[in-house]
């Protein structure tokens, strides 16, 4: 059995595996598949940043509380900005990949780099 640590690790992984299955169907050039598979991790790291900010975070302002500071970097405004950050970059994700039906391979290729800002913000 592993540590509450060692779950949210595979989690992430397992939202990372999602990230790039809908990376890998757009550089196909198969919209329709990116979409659905978009869709599908955005649906996952919403539903596990809400657990995140309603268990998780939840301890960790009554431990940061109780002893009058967080540590350093890890202040509440930080850790609940990032998952808002994420949730706004995964909708003009989903809106972005839906406005690429009918781009070149050039225009998904320059777009990418927006997308993959999703993924530096997961690690």
């Amino acid at each position: 059995m592993g540590t509450l640590t060692d779950l949210n690790t595979r989690l992430h992984e397992g939202l990372d595996g999602q990230l790039m299955d809908a990376l890998e169907a757009l550089t196909a050039l198969d919209i329709a598949e990116a979409t659905r598979r978009w869709g599908a991790f955005s649906d996952a790291l919403l539903r596990h940043a809400e657990v995140e900010d309603t268990v998780v975070l939840r301890s960790y302002q009554a431990l940061g509380d109780a002893r009058g500071t967080y540590p350093r970097g890890g202040s509440m405004d930080i850790m609940t900005g990032e998952h808002a950050k994420l949730g706004e970059l995964v909708l003009a994700g989903g809106k972005l990949i839906a406005s690429l039906a009918d781009a070149s391979r050039r225009q998904m290729v320059d777009r990418l780099a927006d997308l993959l800002r999703v993924r530096a913000l997961l690690e």
